[in-house]
């Protein structure tokens, strides 16, 4: 996915990546850990590829906190609240 991304910024077009619940990835597999280790990683990842924003889908509340304050891009939440 980073590769995509860091492509199409570099082409001048702007990019929000996509994380947590996808079509790649069932939602047990997006909840499964709670501290958000695995999703995070995916969130510094399109961020560091030259993302603009990053859509945080179905994770938990903690999770999207965590995202949230490691990321210098803006996060929206999709299902990832209280």
């Amino acid at each position: 996915m980073a590769c995509t991304i860091r492509a199409i910024s570099k082409a001048g077009v702007p990019v929000i990546g996509h994380i947590g619940l996808t079509v790649q990835r069932d939602l047990d597999a997006s909840k499964e850990a709670d501290d958000g280790s695995e999703v995070l990683e995916d969130a510094k990842s399109v961020q560091d590829a030259g993302a603009v924003a990053v859509l945080v889908e179905t994770v938990t509340p903690r999770a999207a906190d965590s995202i949230t304050k490691a990321l210098k891009i803006p996060t929206i939440g999709i299902g990832s609240g209280p």
